[in-house]
């Protein structure tokens, strides 16, 4: 429990066991309230305690927002920014999903780069690369290529099975087209 001791002034800030400073306040578990004022977790800054009822401890973030923590989440750092370092979402979504393109997107980009997929002998694995352009930029790659016409169709590169994903060389395509547009290796 927390403690003043002798040697330390009346108006001295009161010390757990542990020496860690503590609030002239208790917590709902009994114990004495850590004072987290001015510790850093992650982008964090803890500013002050707002009380149980009000969600525990306000904090400022490096990017200048305040949000507000319980204290067991700044402990554990389970809370480490506002939200500023999540992803922004590319405004392509409905209901919460990704779409049927921006999946189709992703998937082309990954057969494409990523050495860890089984497929990518098939695609990046034969020297098949994403243009440029599309690479990093699902919105170019939206404008080009339009909404997929159906749930049937998926991306196709045509009329060059064996080339890039690029403007020119890609398209939707049902199964029963892409049945008649294989490359020409192996099969």
């Amino acid at each position: 429990m927390a403690r003043q001791t002798a040697l330390e002034p009346a108006g001295a800030p009161i010390r757990h066991s542990c020496g860690r400073k503590v609030i002239d306040r208790v917590g709902r578990s009994g114990m004495p309230l850590i004072d987290r004022t001015g510790q850093r977790f992650g982008r964090l800054t803890a500013l002050r305690h707002l009380g149980w009822r009000a969600g525990g401890w306000e904090c400022r973030c490096d990017c200048g927002s305040t949000v507000m923590v319980t204290g067991g989440h700044l402990a554990a750092l389970h809370t480490t920014s506002c939200g500023c370092l999540k992803p922004r979402p590319h405004g392509d979504a409905r209901r919460g999903r990704r779409s049927a393109e921006w999946r189709a997107w992703v998937a082309m980009r990954a057969r494409c780069g990523n050495p860890n997929r089984p497929d990518f002998q098939y695609y990046g694995g034969r020297g098949i690369e994403v243009a440029a352009e599309w690479r990093d930029d699902f919105a170019a790659f939206l404008r080009y290529m339009g909404r997929r016409p159906s749930a049937k169709h998926s991306l196709d590169r045509w009329p060059n099975p064996d080339g890039n994903y690029e403007p020119g060389n890609c398209r939707w395509a049902t199964m029963l087209q892409q049945r008649h547009n294989r490359s020409r290796r192996a099969q």
